[in-house]
């Protein structure tokens, strides 16, 4: 793990990548808390050549998970599925096709959310829905089902040290891939408390996990969730390294934290869900689609909400929305949004099947959809027209 202070007067930034696990970690903490890392860094065995080693310290981890203001996890999406004679172990080869990524409070809730953007059917790190054969060899050669093969070996019974030596991933990364195991071996056999609610949720597992390894429906998960006043809070991302308040309309949702950031807007506005990753059958055109129809809405004077995952895309850009959730598009983080914006209208048209395949689920539960053809502006389309013309 590699330090760098910043030069401003409140912020440091700590920045991790393991090539061998496939993603990148991004951290950023408070610039009073590097004074006293520094001095647990003296007395720890820290070595620059070993990357990572700052955190064997106990003291020092309990230091982070408290002050910790954000982690960013960078997973590629990789495609080689969908291609019978592709060979699936990663090298210095290009195979992915995209990429997404998940900003969250704790290395274990970013990287079960980035899992869920990708888009490949897991609902997080131990719900892969695929067999894999010989656990070994996908641990000791890198592919793309590696990060799923470390989790189904913990479960197993692999011990940290075994593990190690397989696949020489750094120890700081396999102890969470370890502790969200260990987690899921205890909500199958305890009942579902509220702090064993909490901490899974802290954790990054979603209702539908939970649901399925308690043999319950999600929505059960849900409204267990809100009697016990278990609710995600929206942060907003400080790019202004603390010179000054944050005004940015960068923002994720988090189990670890008491208070939003921001308030709702006076007036309703309308949200655009984007497409996700990108994939084979799923490019840039939806992308192009979201932005024209955010520049539409904002020609119309109506505030706009842009979710997506993606920061490859145009969409994700800070000026095209007025606001823009960097969070994972699935049934549940629509809600929490949507029940915190009390949107007029939610476009999923735009978004391609990622955001069409959750229509069904948004309108049963009475989410109002804007459709294609549906009238949403007073403004008339010769107006609007003759607007674009003349600008």
């Amino acid at each position: 793990m590699y330090s760098r202070n910043s030069q401003k007067k409140y912020t440091s930034y700590f920045y991790s990548y393991s090539q061998k696990m496939g993603c990148r970690a991004f951290f950023c903490v408070d610039r009073k808390m590097s004074q006293a890392m520094e001095k647990l860094r003296k007395k720890t065995t820290y070595k620059p050549e070993y990357g990572g080693s700052c955190f064997y310290c106990s003291t020092f981890e309990k230091i982070l998970n408290r002050l910790l203001d954000y982690v960013v996890v960078k997973i590629p999406r990789w495609d080689t599925h969908k291609l019978r004679s592709t060979e699936r172990r990663i090298g210095t080869e290009m195979k992915s096709v995209d990429e997404v990524m998940a900003m969250g409070r704790s290395f274990p809730e970013a990287l079960q959310k980035a899992i869920r953007m990708l888009n490949i059917g897991a609902d997080g790190l131990t719900s892969y829905p695929y067999p894999i054969e010989n656990l070994l060899q996908e641990i000791h050669e890198a592919t793309d089902r590696r990060l799923f093969a470390l989790a189904l070996f913990f479960e197993k019974g692999a011990t940290l040290k075994q593990v190690r030596a397989l696949c020489q991933i750094d120890p700081w990364f396999l102890l969470h891939i370890q502790s969200i195991t260990q987690l899921a071996f205890l909500l199958k056999k305890q009942p579902l408390t509220k702090d064993l609610l909490r901490k899974a949720k802290q954790y990054g597992f979603s209702d539908q996990t939970i649901g399925k390894i308690k043999n319950i429906s999600q929505e059960k998960v849900r409204k267990l969730r809100h009697r016990y006043q278990i609710f995600p809070v929206i942060k907003q991302i400080d790019t202004l390294a603390g010179d000054f308040d944050a005004k940015t309309n960068y923002l994720f949702l988090s189990y670890h934290g008491i208070s939003h950031d921001i308030q709702p807007f006076n007036s309703p506005p309308i949200t655009v869900l984007g497409s996700g990753p990108y994939s084979i059958g799923s490019s840039v055109e939806f992308d192009w689609c979201a932005v024209n129809t955010c520049r539409t809405l904002r020609f119309l004077k109506e505030k706009t909400i842009v979710i997506n995952c993606n920061p490859e895309t145009v969409s994700t850009d800070y000026d095209e929305s007025d606001r823009l959730y960097f969070e994972e598009l699935t049934f549940e983080r629509i809600r929490d949004i949507a029940d915190f914006e009390n949107p007029k209208g939610i476009i999923v048209s735009v978004g391609g099947h990622i955001a069409n395949n959750l229509s069904v689920a948004l309108n049963k539960y009475g989410y109002p959809l804007i459709l294609p053809w549906q009238r949403f502006a007073t403004i008339s389309e010769k107006d609007l027209t003759n607007r674009r013309i003349t600008k």
